[in-house]
């Protein structure tokens, strides 16, 4: 039996929001390890920006290309996932900007930031981009 559009929809919303609390606990480990145990540090950081990567795949992709035709893709990813995808993108946009004018701001009084500065601002951009596209998508229930 075919799933609708709004079900799919919803469920993407659902995992897209659990994938998003998935990659803040695993940042929140790999930013601390990376650091701790001096070996590990590429290894971190490679299966971090692996899993930001499949975090921002879930927003921006398309759902069930492996599962789903082409003409099911097709339904699923409609002008309204277009629209919550569009939204997602300026929201994270702003929130990438705002992380930036902190890190400078802080850069004002400090003469350096911690190592772990960089990671933690993609992380944060990315997981509320993810946290906002989730929203949008099970809101439409």
């Amino acid at each position: 039996m075919p799933l609708s559009a709004e079900r799919i929809s919803s469920q993407r919303g659902r995992l897209t929001l659990l994938n998003a609390l998935a990659s803040t606990a695993f940042s929140f480990v790999a930013i601390n390890n990376a650091y701790e145990i001096p070996g590990r540090a590429p290894a971190y950081a490679l299966l971090w920006a692996i899993w930001m990567s499949v975090t921002i795949i879930w927003v921006f992709g398309v759902p069930g290309w492996m599962h789903l035709s082409k003409r099911d893709r097709q339904v699923v990813n409609d002008e309204l996932v277009r629209a919550h995808q569009a939204k997602a993108a300026k929201f994270g946009l702003a929130c990438a900007f705002f992380a930036m004018v902190f890190a400078s701001l802080f850069g004002f009084f400090h003469a350096t930031l911690p190592e772990w500065t960089l990671p933690a601002a993609t992380t944060a951009v990315v997981v509320l981009t993810a946290l906002f596209f989730a929203r949008l998508e099970m809101r439409d229930d």
